[in-house]
């Protein structure tokens, strides 16, 4: 079984009054990506 593991997302939170949606949404099309080419099961 394989599993990715994730941590410290910390969605919808800004930083020091920065915007961090764009990163967010980076992080999570790069994670989709590698959940589907490496095949991870949970």
């Amino acid at each position: 079984m394989k599993i990715l593991h994730t941590s410290d997302w910390h969605l919808g939170h800004s930083l020091k009054g920065f915007d961090r949606h764009f990163e967010h949404q980076c992080f999570l099309d790069w994670l989709l990506v590698q959940l589907r080419e490496q095949d991870v099961d949970a």
